[in-house]
């Protein structure tokens, strides 16, 4: 498997902290979700744990992404900025890895949805690779594929997104334009009558 959808080690160690508390056994936890040979390596931070796996782990112990990571929206984008403008590589795999785990569980917010889809961004102007998974792909394009409403956010989002999706959804996108144009005129005018 490539990194693309590995969790960084050091989060095993805190998803150990929160399984111990709430009384599970690795046997419990690892039971057809991942192996407990792998479990045991991520919580031990002698391997990593693929991503995917993640949200099943944490719901088998009660628990949220949010338990494991604490986020604050402002914070996570003045962090992205930061660690792009200090092409700390590393710092940004790390971070969106983390945000890829909360893009998985809260689809519907829009401040994760931007926050993953930026640091992908960044990422990729620093690196030449997409960290975001077909999975998060295929959820970031219907999101963006059929705006109905269209905001100032809408419209940054989408200009961090065109290099992360394919030219069928950039399509779309061009042909929801076509069809909301009104509304989307009436944005840009609003952002340039400021």
């Amino acid at each position: 498997m490539n990194n693309k959808g590995l969790m960084t080690m050091k989060y095993g160690k805190r998803f150990r902290e929160l399984r111990v508390k709430q009384g599970f056994s690795l046997v419990e936890v690892s039971r057809d979700i991942t192996s407990e040979p792998t479990l045991s390596r991520w919580e031990t931070g002698k391997g990593p744990m693929d991503i995917d796996r993640i949200p099943a782990l944490l719901k088998r112990i009660n628990c949220t992404v949010n338990d494991l990571f604490v986020f604050d929206n402002n914070q996570i984008e003045i962090e992205i900025i930061r660690l792009y403008d200090n092409k700390d590589k590393e710092g940004l795999y790390e971070l969106t890895q983390k945000l890829l785990v909360v893009f998985q569980q809260q689809i519907r917010s829009y401040d994760c949805l931007f926050n993953i889809v930026m640091a992908c961004n960044y990422y990729q102007r620093l690196t030449n690779k997409n960290l975001l998974t077909n999975l998060a792909i295929r959820k970031l394009s219907r999101r963006i594929s059929d705006v109905e409403i269209w905001t100032e956010n809408i419209v940054a989002l989408i200009k961090l997104a065109l290099p992360l999706i394919s030219n069928d959804i950039i399509f779309k996108i061009a042909v929801n334009i076509k069809d909301h144009y009104r509304d989307c005129r009436e944005v840009c005018v609003n952002n340039l009558s400021r």
